[in-house]
């Protein structure tokens, strides 16, 4: 018992020397050397203070006489073995060479079991090096910047143990040492998923084939990734109405006012504003033969208008309600759904009737957006695109989407706005069906390879406790190459079904 004591002390004592050397290499490295020159530095230096202490306790002799097994360490183990180390080292960090380094004794202990007659594989054995294994694994498995694994490299280290780990007690411990290549065979096979080839690729190509076709595309999985981020998506009036589905009814001009003075005014606070009827009124304003003018101390108004200075006039554009709110008179008996209405230093001056048609692709877009739960935000300047409005004329679920405050929506539409500083790798034309496409294709890609990502792994590992119990018991005809490929093709049907359906909304 002491001498186990003592030769536990000194491994111990070997092991803290033998890991506090791979810092001091490669600091030594950094100094120019080259991983030949300094290894050769070291040993020499080492050689020459080694020779002399074989030399004086006369241990020389015993040496010559096993000159072969000696030479064969010198060659293996520190001419072949520590230039490898030494390159190694050069490449990566000293703290990662040293975790390399604790395959060492997992490597000895597999080879004392089969070179040594009294030191056997057992249980306590086999559980100790499972766990080292496992620390090793976790540790030299982090991203380059030390960040932590996620779910899916920890599940895929507990798979790879799990074979190792079964196949050594379904072979060492139970005396059938011989048949450890086998078992692991038998088990990496069973735990080999033919799932995880598909989870991704035959996903990603039906959804890219459907997001295509409208004008969208998804930049590869980071594109899928990053529409989980978040649940909101702005609507602007280009994305309701784009250009060419607002028409100009007519135009009422009251009073002494000019056509080209109420087309110019309110064409100048239409353009200022940033409204989604700027073309069709730099349309008007080019048919009338009217010219911009200067607008001095534009507000934007909850009511839905807009008010400013031009030439010493005070100018209110908005709809009705806006109107009636500003105390600006209508006509009796007025009758007009949707319009832009004009007023000068109180009086109205101009009513331009307004017809708005909705696209085909906008209904199935925002019923598609809501049905994955990503909430339409209206973040509208025209003051006719009310919640109420889309509601009643176009049976839009407006309930449903969200209606910020009119500054809120000013910021939330400018084109020069940073609103975040993620890239979202999701690319699509003009209009919000390709948008809508996209972002719904992103989210049912991701749910689907989730999702056969967890059939996969619960397929592999059912494989693994299957392949361990057969073998564990002797039934190694039940593990044949076609019972294997039999149940592999059984898992991989439900991951083909889903990746077939994902395009399929």
């Amino acid at each position: 018992m002491h001498v186990m004591k003592k030769g536990i002390l000194y491994a111990v004592l070997a092991s803290v020397l033998w890991a506090i050397v791979n810092p001091f290499i490669k600091q030594g490295l950094s100094y120019d050397f080259s991983p030949m020159n300094f290894a050769g530095l070291r040993f020499t230096v080492v050689g020459i203070i080694l020779f002399a202490y074989t030399w004086h306790r006369g241990m020389w002799r015993e040496i010559m006489q096993h000159r072969r097994l000696f030479g064969n360490l010198i060659l293996i183990n520190m001419f072949m073995g520590y230039t490898a180390f030494y390159f190694g080292v050069d490449f990566v960090s000293g703290a990662i060479s040293s975790i390399v380094m604790g395959l060492t004794p997992l490597i000895n202990v597999l080879l004392a079991h089969l070179v040594a007659s009294n030191d056997r594989l057992n249980r306590y054995k086999v559980v100790s090096l499972a766990v080292s294994l496992a620390g090793l694994l976790l540790i030299v498995g982090t991203g380059s910047d030390g960040s932590p694994l996620d779910w899916r490299g920890i599940g895929g280290i507990v798979l790879l143990l799990a074979c190792i780990v079964f196949s050594l007690l379904a072979s060492f411990g139970i005396g059938e040492g011989e048949h450890l290549m086998w078992c692991l065979s038998a088990t990496f096979t069973a735990a080999a998923g033919f799932g995880g080839a598909l989870a991704y690729g035959r996903s990603f190509h039906k959804v890219a084939r459907r997001v295509s076709q409208s004008g969208g595309a998804l930049a590869g999985w980071p594109g899928a990734a990053g529409s989980r981020r978040g649940n909101r998506v702005l609507i602007t009036d280009l994305d309701l109405f784009p250009p060419g589905f607002v028409e100009l009814n007519g135009i009422k001009v009251f009073g002494d006012f000019s056509v080209e003075r109420v087309v110019g005014y309110t064409a100048t606070l239409i353009r200022d504003s940033g409204c989604g009827l700027e073309k069709l009124f730099h349309d008007l304003l080019r048919t009338q033969g009217a010219i911009f003018r200067r607008a001095d101390s534009l507000c934007c108004y909850e009511g839905g208008g807009l008010s400013a200075n031009i030439r010493g006039d005070q100018v209110l554009v908005g709809s009705a309600a806006f109107m009636n709110l500003m105390e600006v008179p209508l006509p009796q008996g007025l009758n007009v759904k949707n319009a832009v209405f004009c007023a000068i230093d109180g009086e109205l001056a101009g009513i331009f009737a307004l017809n708005y048609t909705l696209p085909d692709t906008v209904f199935p877009s925002l019923t598609s957006l809501l049905r994955e739960r990503v909430g339409p935000v209206l973040a509208t300047r025209d003051f006719n695109l009310i919640p109420a409005m889309l509601q009643q004329r176009f049976k839009l679920t407006a309930d449903r989407m969200d209606f910020p405050p009119v500054e809120r929506r000013r910021e939330l539409s400018d084109p020069e706005q940073d609103h975040t500083g993620v890239l979202t790798a999701v690319l699509c034309r003009e209009g919000l069906l390709p948008f809508a496409e996209s972002v719904v294709g992103a989210r049912r890609l991701r749910r689907a390879v989730r999702a056969s990502a967890v059939l996969t792994c619960a397929g592999s590992t059912l494989g693994v406790l299957l392949a361990y119990y057969l073998t564990s018991v002797d039934a190694y005809a039940s593990l044949s190459p076609l019972n294997l490929l039999f149940y592999l093709l059984m898992w991989l049907l439900p991951v083909w079904f889903l990746s077939g359906w994902v395009h399929r909304y």
